[in-house]
């Protein structure tokens, strides 16, 4: 699930400022329950789970199909003292995110339309961003078309290194046409995201990371 909330402005307080170029995708690292779900078994760790995943991927399709225009993944559910809809699905164990503009102006949110003190509240269409908004709607294209056409995650990963130079990682197949090889990403264990990817060919089922510590 994912929700756009607060998606349509590309500067905050200060008009005169650069417009940005990125929003951000917050998640959950788990939730309660969660545990009992099987994907989540494979990337189970303090900063991992499906929610925090789905707000990488995010990430990686925004690097590949838009130019100029970043994903930025935040390591929280929600902004302090803020809350979104994807909050009840992460809950019940889906994945879900919440995709945010940038720089947000407070003036334009929960406001009712009035001039108070020479400013100007409410949610007006001056204060949209068409052309951001537009990136916004190409990323949830991107991302709803690619996970929707993607094969399903292996359903058992194995991952071993604990007392040894090097990490192995080995994981079931996935069966079907569509399945051209596996893509194994890893980060460091302080990065919240993604920073090197091996791609191992459909048949082999196996990668050792020589000299790579399991536990960095």
């Amino acid at each position: 699930m994912v929700a756009d909330d607060i998606v349509g402005a590309s500067r905050g307080p200060d008009r005169s400022a650069p417009p940005a170029r990125s929003l951000r995708c917050f998640s959950e690292a788990f939730a309660a329950g969660a545990e009992d779900d099987p994907f989540f078994r494979i990337v189970s760790g303090e900063s991992d789970g499906p929610s925090r995943q789905l707000a990488r991927y995010a990430q990686l399709v925004a690097q590949r199909h838009l130019t100029g225009f970043d994903v930025e993944v935040m390591a929280r559910s929600d902004r302090f003292g803020r809350g979104g809809d994807h909050a009840s699905f992460n809950k019940r164990v889906f994945p879900a995110t919440r995709i945010t503009e940038k720089s947000e102006d407070y003036h334009h949110q929960h406001e009712d339309v009035r001039v108070d003190g020479g400013v100007q509240y409410g949610d007006l269409p001056e204060f949209v961003d068409f052309d951001y908004l537009a990136n916004v709607a190409r990323l949830n294209l991107a991302l709803v078309s690619e996970g929707a056409g993607a094969p399903p995650p292996p359903a058992a990963v194995h991952l071993d290194g604990a007392v040894k130079p090097d990490t192995t990682v080995d994981w079931s197949e996935v069966a079907g046409e569509g399945v051209a090889g596996y893509r194994v990403w890893r980060r460091a264990s302080a990065a919240a995201t993604w920073h090197d990817d091996v791609f191992v060919a459909k048949g082999a089922r196996k990668l050792v990371l020589p000299g790579i510590s399991v536990d960095d």
